[in-house]
């Protein structure tokens, strides 16, 4: 690795792949040229595009990855018994269907380290927004929880919700999967 380094080093000095250096053949140029070209195409493949929004973990998401996705958003509370029986089939249907991605939703819009506790605490395996969803999915924020909304692949609004559901019902909306 030493070597390459100090290779990439007299490379970038000489400032010209045409150009060797003393005591330097141009098959080691070559393939030093070559070694540059590779980590440079590395870097700009690990350096991806800022993320549409991210959840509570602070993992982003684009919009992009999730085109042609069932979008399940389910708002939820603490303080809501159905919320809480109706996670286990929210946990059940973001581990069975690959096709589909389900997000939950503070209801009372908490931040941080609470967040993160309550999401714990109620036992929510799918990822959380950090905040309200993004406008691309122009979702009315409820008034009666769990309000569950499911998006179809196209972006346009497929079902919505209110009070506790079942996987099989999640699953009739979205298509069976």
């Amino acid at each position: 690795m030493r070597d390459a380094r100090c290779a990439l080093a007299k490379l970038i000095s000489y400032g010209h792949r045409d150009y060797s250096p003393p005591g330097a053949g141009a098959a080691d140029m070559k393939c030093l040229f070559r070694l540059v070209c590779l980590c440079t195409v590395m870097l700009l493949a690990a350096c991806s595009a800022e993320p549409d929004f991210v959840d509570a973990k602070g993992v982003g998401y684009r919009f992009d990855t999730l085109s042609g996705k069932w979008i399940v958003v389910n708002y939820w509370a603490t303080w809501c018994g159905p919320c809480i029986a109706e996670i286990k089939e929210l946990n059940a249907l973001h581990h069975q269907r690959a096709d589909l991605v389900v997000f939950g939703v503070n209801y009372d819009g908490e931040q941080g380290a609470v967040l993160n506790r309550q999401i714990a605490k109620m036992g929510i395996d799918f990822p959380v927004f950090a905040g309200d969803p993004p406008e691309r999915y122009r979702l009315d924020f409820p008034v009666v929880l769990p309000t569950t909304y499911i998006v179809a692949p196209d972006g346009s609004l497929a079902a919505t919700f209110v009070g506790p559901q079942t996987l099989a019902t999640f699953d009739a909306a979205a298509g069976e999967g």
